[in-house]
């Protein structure tokens, strides 16, 4: 079986979305199910290039995802269709007959087309649906166009909420994100120098601010952030400005350096103010870190307050500096955290969610 897989951001940076289907790509292969690819994404031509798996680069597209992309909208919708009309019937005829759709672009503008070609049509969607996606002026065309797509592929629950908020009817499937279980992981001792971290793209939505906040109330603390991303350069100059000498930007790490990141660090901070799931919490999950998260969006599918970490406000400064006062203070609490944290993540195995894929593009069309 070969699916075609398409995405069209122009920038973008590694993070849950490129992981997810990396990894979908590699482990299915073993499953004679074989993803080629079709965009502009950075990430993943890089990774298709890496695979030698079979790619055709797309020509300069905007994600219509904010104003300016919207004002160039006609052009970006007449560019796309007339590659569409090419490229496409060539994937149809190396013998792709499903196509998973990731970005809103080619959602609204190639649907009607690629299913006039006889593809089978599945979309996913694992980035929040903020502000943008419900007052976008073009949201008229996904709700239409998704009638005829077989699956909206969403990893929680609060995601097919949302979407269900636009269309009473619509063909959602969850499948919640994975993490995979390191081979040996040695518990946390109670450390007389404790380092908080977090592991994420370094963009305005993540809540990066908040964390250089609580370094500032915690001189004694060393705060340390695995990721990159455009708001990096932003952060260091408000380093350099507060004249911090205990935060400091890993930068993106290699999967060997992630794993010493994790045995590095005893308790994650994660304060987004939106996330489809939060796929780095469960990392340190299974690596037995306690957990502070925002309670929005997915995340509250996977903490469960007092429990296995806990919940705050992400904007509440006070609430945030007391649970992580908490978390510092309080070695058995820690330890709760990270063996009920533990447990929780064994729940979201990559072993689960390749099952659920592959039963999705193996299923019969009705």
């Amino acid at each position: 079986m070969k699916i075609l897989i398409t995405r069209f951001p122009l920038q973008s940076a590694f993070g849950g979305e490129e992981k997810i289907h990396f990894f979908l790509a590699e482990k299915l292969k073993s499953k004679k199910i074989l993803f080629e690819f079709w965009g502009i994404c950075p990430e993943f031509l890089k990774f298709w290039r890496k695979k030698k798996y079979f790619f055709v680069p797309a020509k300069f597209i905007f994600d219509p995802t904010s104003i300016l992309a919207l004002f160039f909208f006609p052009f970006s919708a007449i560019l796309l269709l007339l590659q569409g009309v090419f490229v496409l019937p060539f994937f149809r005829l190396r013998g792709c007959k499903k196509i998973l759709m990731l970005t809103l672009i080619e959602k609204i503008v190639l649907t009607p087309f690629v299913k006039l070609m006889g593809f089978r049509i599945f979309w996913a969607h694992h980035s929040p649906p903020k502000k943008w996606f419900f007052q976008n002026p073009l949201l008229i065309f996904w709700k239409f166009f998704s009638g005829l797509v077989e699956k909206i592929i969403v990893p929680s629950e609060f995601m097919a909420t949302e979407f269900l908020k636009t269309k009473k009817k619509l063909p959602i499937e969850i499948v919640p994100n994975f993490v995979s279980c390191p081979k040996k992981i040695e518990p946390k001792k109670n450390s007389s120098k404790i380092k908080v971290g977090t592991a994420a793209r370094i963009s305005r939505e993540k809540g990066i601010e908040k964390l250089i906040f609580l370094a500032e109330k915690f001189p004694k603390i060393d705060f340390f952030i695995a990721g990159d991303g455009p708001e990096k350069e932003k952060m260091e100059k408000k380093i350099i400005e507060k004249k911090l000498k205990n935060f400091y930007f890993l930068g993106f790490l290699s999967k060997k350096k992630m794993e010493k990141f994790w045995k590095k660090i005893d308790i994650f901070c994660f304060f987004s103010d939106f996330e489809s799931f939060g796929i780095a919490i469960l990392e340190a999950q299974i690596h037995g870190i306690p957990v502070v998260a925002s309670r929005v969006g997915g995340i509250p599918e996977i903490i469960k307050n007092n429990e296995n970490g806990f919940l705050v406000n992400p904007n509440n400064f006070y609430e945030i500096t007391k649970k992580l006062e908490i978390l510092i203070g309080d070695f058995k609490i820690r330890k709760k955290f990270s063996e009920n944290g533990k447990k929780t993540a064994e729940n979201f195995s990559a072993e689960k969610f390749l099952e659920k894929m592959e039963k999705i593009f193996y299923t019969k069309k009705k």
